[in-house]
């Protein structure tokens, strides 16, 4: 049991693929075989969760094979992308390193004919495929730094040339040469020797020596090799390796990257950090990502970035994972935001920290990051939103914003959390005052979309939040909030254009309007119908301005795409139709965004044959519609009406002429007997004189009735429905024979 668990472990990978924006993306953790399929070699990856299959890539078919910092495997598969699988441990990695080298290498033959999976490498070879043979390094002399930037500038073009062309083998052997270098390097200590002339060279002020030291590392940062990576980018030499590239012969200025890292870029530790060498650990990461995104901006090198956002991804594993750990920290930072006595300026850093690390967790593994949102949850992460929105300074607003955003969109079940927690109710207090008391530019927008985050009830739905705590968040919301979001727009203000945060907040109430009518259909209607809100939403048009009229617009379309007959009478008795019918007037023939806009919305009508509102244009603005002969919609629309009209007349007419029910249900058959047929269509005031069988029969002598009055007439009690039983046999022969 410990031989399969340890070797559980040693197959361990978590499985990335770089991105089109050059970013690797975690596609999961699982365990690593190869297996041999025929004359297939296959790399196979299965989730450790479900035991599905994440990667299944066919060994021949892929290139550009290459092993970084002992625990990373990385190539370009047969369709193109870049794929990475970061080990556990170093001797999976090694492993599994040696049988792709070995099938890459000799070519090796398949084990047998049958798919069968190779047990952790126990019958391959431990020493791999030889070495290739490689050029000795010149010595790293002062003297020979010429023929040094020639050496590694050969192997750098021939790197170039074989990615041009699909030469595998060619590929596998350059990889191993690398491989081969970068162990000379080592044993030589050349790095450090390289940068002890580097440092001679600046004090003498040696142009030509500091041009062939830039070309030198140049050239061994674009071998993309991850053991000469680990030897340029260790702690130690990763900044004097950054100051080599200061001096690019191209150019006639010197670049001043170390004095920016140093003197320009602060690191502020705001908690300490219990392990010390977590700070190095970030200050080298930093340093990496500058490599990357300044120091190569004039390489364009898809594999060479890859191999570095690698390395910068795992390190940003290993940064995250340290401070899940340590809860003293995650205490003192939380702390820290909520306390009132810390000043502005403390608070801000600490926001902003808690917004990097949470940005850091956005491109790790899954479980990593969800263990993070755990531990923030667990120290109460919430609480101090409500405190910092309510603050003076903008920036501890926007940096809360910021986390809050970043927190429920990396993981919705963060949603589900909050809305369990009943300070949920605080949060959307929050957010409802600080969208209506925001003075900033361009942060009104972050209080609608961090409520619609918080109250979509289809992610809410969706992660089974009981009902009654969904009936809580909209009846707090609708009860209490919504009233002084909504003041913008309904409290007239003269000045609402010509200040930038009103207009925002107006253009954004609108639209966070329409998500609310998209999303609470019952409860957003029976507001907004009851406080007349629509009435100032066509009042809006009437300001001139294309932003809001366009705002606007965009409401009423999602209100009539709901088809909710109580909204489209609503709308019909506010006559919300008069200003957008003068608003396309007065936009005349120009075709624009609120001409299409407009026009969209009068066609939406048209296609759902929304029959009140297509009753109400044609009778309050027919006129004015049929004059707008530029497009066909108005005359399409007019038409649709018209069909309805004579749809409804026409089933008046049927209706008119068809018999009623009581005078057709005891219609018979023509062939039945005249006085049966009379029988059945008498009246209720049965006549005795009508049945000549009754008739002939002795009837008593009827004494004579006073003048001035009737003489009844006998009513026999007979059943409402009738039953064929003996009695009515027999009635029914003694009538057919009389």
């Amino acid at each position: 049991a410990k031989m399969e668990a340890a070797s559980s472990t040693r197959r361990r990978v978590k499985l990335y693929q770089l991105s089109s924006e050059s970013n690797w993306l975690d596609l999961g953790t699982g365990h690593v075989t190869v297996q041999y399929t025929g004359a297939e070699v296959m790399l196979e990856v299965r989730s450790e969760t479900d035991g599905s299959v994440l990667l299944e890539s066919n060994v021949a078919m892929c290139s550009n094979f290459a092993v970084q910092q002992t625990t990373l495997i990385c190539w370009r598969d047969r369709d193109g992308r870049e794929v990475a699988l970061s080990f556990q441990e170093e001797n999976g990695c090694a492993e599994v390193w040696r049988q792709i080298m070995q099938v890459t290498g000799s070519a090796m033959e398949a084990p047998s004919p049958t798919t069968t999976e190779v047990n952790d490498g126990a019958s391959q070879s431990d020493t791999g495929p030889p070495a290739p043979d490689v050029a000795p390094l010149p010595d790293p002399d002062m003297g020979k730094l010429e023929e040094i930037s020639k050496y590694f500038e050969a192997l750098a073009k021939s790197r170039h040339e074989l990615l041009s062309k699909f030469d595998k083998a060619a590929r596998d052997h350059f990889f191993r040469t690398c491989e081969e270098v970068a162990t000379q390097m080592r044993k030589q200590h050349y790095v450090d020797k390289l940068l002890e002339h580097f440092h001679a060279c600046e004090d003498l002020e040696d142009t030509p020596g500091l041009h062939h030291l830039f070309n030198i590392f140049n050239c061994m940062i674009t071998l993309s090799n991850n053991s000469i990576f680990e030897l340029l980018f260790s702690q130690e030499r990763i900044l004097h390796v950054i100051g080599t590239q200061e001096y690019d012969p191209d150019r006639t200025e010197k670049f001043n990257y170390r004095q920016f890292l140093t003197s320009v870029v602060v690191f502020k530790e705001v908690v300490p950090f219990s392990n010390p060498d977590l700070k190095t650990m970030i200050h080298r990461t930093f340093r990496i990502q500058y490599i990357r995104e300044v120091v190569l901006t004039n390489i364009v090198d898809d594999f060479l970035i890859g191999s570095i956002s690698a390395i910068v991804a795992q390190h940003h594993g290993e940064i995250v994972d340290h401070i899940k750990n340590d809860d003293c920290f995650l205490v003192a930072l939380i702390t820290k935001l909520s306390n009132p006595g810390e000043s502005e300026a403390v608070r801000v850093d600490c926001m902003k920290c808690l917004l990097e690390l949470c940005r850091l967790a956005a491109g790790t593994a899954q479980e990593l990051k969800v263990e993070l949102h755990r531990k923030l949850c667990h120290h109460n992460i919430f609480k101090i939103v409500e405190p910092s929105l309510g603050s003076r300074n903008a920036a501890l607003r926007t940096a809360t914003l910021s986390v809050l955003a970043v927190l429920l969109e990396q993981e919705p079940s963060m949603r589900l959390t909050l809305v369990h927690d009943k300070i949920v109710h605080n949060v959307v207090g929050a957010l409802a005052a600080g969208f209506k008391a925001e003075t900033e530019p361009g942060l009104v927008k972050l209080y609608t979309t961090e409520l619609q985050h918080i109250m979509d009830t289809q992610v809410l739905d969706s992660l089974k939040v009981p009902p009654h705590l969904r009936t809580d968040l909209l009846r707090n919301f609708y009860d209490k909030r919504i009233g002084g979001m909504l003041e913008i727009l309904t409290i007239p203000d003269p000045n609402v254009l010509a200040v930038p945060t009103k207009r925002e907040r107006l253009e954004y109430m609108l639209e966070f309007l329409g998500f609310c009518v998209s999303m609470h259909s019952f409860t957003a209607r029976n507001y907004l119908n009851a406080h007349l809100v629509f009435r100032h939403v066509s009042n809006l048009f009437t300001l001139r301005s294309d932003i809001i009229s366009l705002a606007a617009v965009r409401l009423l379309r999602t209100v009539l795409a709901t088809k909710d007959e109580f909204y489209l009478r609503h709308l019909v008795k506010l006559d919300v139709f008069s200003p957008v019918v003068r608003c396309l007037q007065s936009n005349g023939a120009r075709y624009n965004l609120l001409d299409s806009a407009i026009l969209e919305v009068f066609d939406l009508i048209r296609k759902d044959n929304l029959k009140v509102v297509l009753e109400h244009l044609a009778e309050a603005h027919g006129a004015v519609l049929r004059t707008l002969t530029y497009v066909s919609t108005f005359k399409d629309l007019l038409a649709r009406n018209e069909m309805n009209k004579d749809a409804h007349n026409a089933g008046a007419s049927d209706a008119a002429t068809t018999p009623k029910f009581e005078e057709t249900r005891f219609k018979r058959d023509s062939t039945m007997a005249e006085e049966e047929e009379n029988y059945f269509e008498s009246d209720d005031d049965w006549n005795p004189s009508a049945h000549p069988a009754i008739n002939a029969a002795p009837q008593p002598a009827a004494a004579p009735a006073p003048a001035g009055t009737t003489t009844p007439q006998f009513r026999p009690r007979r059943p409402l429905v009738s039953y064929e039983d003996d009695d009515d046999d027999d009635f029914v022969s003694r009538k057919r024979k009389a």
